[in-house]
């Protein structure tokens, strides 16, 4: 992790002082981190992330990149991108994502979201398939997308592929994000253990990515998953360079132990590389607070994913 593009700054994007009641409930600020290392093994970076308006320009995705910072506005949207198609065909395909994103941080009402975010994913789709026949490799150049989007109180997933989304609330990670590969819905099914899961050697096989082709795509093309924010929430989007490698009781307790974000997500990618770093690894970890949101209790968690 010798080069990293670096990054500590504050967004301030409030309303003026004088604001509504209605403005000010509507505020979220997010203190987050992002990290991301070219692995031990990969001799280019093939992920990228998209941090409320940051990403790594292509010229210096192999140095990889540290960001943190403190936003606080009406509206955020993150996305973790991970490319797939060897030398540079997954590059080329999550810079795609990360460049034509921008297209969704827009402040809109939330029964549009989940429409905006497929929207997006099927447009970035046909721009990465597109480049694949450019640069003759048609139908081999791709990314997974994990997005997250919150205004309102509210919390909006969408996936394609493996790429995840948790979330830590009252001490315990939960995936909001499902994974579109047969061991995943093996293990929904309860015929695979999450550690079982992890180890599986089809475990790498995933049924939608961006950039397939329009014949090949499946229904639904993307996961979504929605929930009401609570203070103290920590989401975690992640590529499998890290979720592969680490089992989830060590995911849990590394962002219990460490408050700070900078802190987590440096401690969870390093463990990644004592572990071989065999893949390009990305950790975002964001910390959620606003004034109107209400405190985490039991029926916060009655409706998120059972973990097994």
């Amino acid at each position: 992790m010798d080069k990293v593009i670096t990054a500590n700054h504050e967004i301030d994007a409030k309303q003026p002082e004088k604001k509504t009641a209605a403005a000010s409930a509507r505020t979220l600020t997010v203190n987050g981190c992002v990290l991301c290392h070219r692995g031990c093994v990969r001799e280019n970076n093939e992920d990228n992330f998209y941090f409320d308006g940051d990403f790594m320009p292509d010229n210096q995705v192999d140095e990889g990149a540290l960001i943190q910072a403190r936003i606080t506005r009406d509206y955020h949207l993150f996305a973790v991108c991970d490319g797939m198609g060897g030398l540079k065909g997954g590059e080329r395909a999550s810079s795609i994502c990360v460049n034509t994103m921008g297209m969704l941080n827009l402040s809109m009402p939330a029964s549009t979201v989940s429409r905006a975010i497929e929207i997006y994913a099927e447009d970035a789709c046909k721009k990465v398939y597109q480049d694949s026949i450019t640069i003759g490799e048609e139908g081999r150049e791709g990314s997974t997308l994990a997005v997250l989007y919150m205004a309102d109180g509210k919390a909006f997933v969408g996936n394609v592929g493996d790429s995840r989304v948790y979330l830590l609330r009252m001490g315990k990670l939960y995936q909001v994000s499902a994974d579109q590969s047969p061991v995943f819905r093996m293990m929904q099914r309860g015929e695979l253990t999450r550690e079982q899961m992890r180890k599986h050697p089809q475990g790498n096989v995933i049924g939608a990515f961006i950039g397939m082709q329009e014949s090949k795509k499946p229904s639904p093309y993307v996961n979504h998953f929605n929930l009401l924010l609570c203070a103290g929430d920590r989401f975690m989007l992640c590529s499998d360079g890290l979720s592969d490698l680490l089992t989830h009781d060590e995911m849990q307790r590394r962002l219990v132990d460490n408050s700070d974000p900078k802190t987590a997500a440096s401690l969870l990618v390093w463990r990644a590389m004592e572990l071989g770093g065999k893949d390009n690894t990305t950790c975002m970890i964001l910390d959620v607070s606003g004034d109107g949101l209400p405190k985490a209790g039991p029926a916060s968690v009655a409706r998120l994913p059972k973990e097994r």
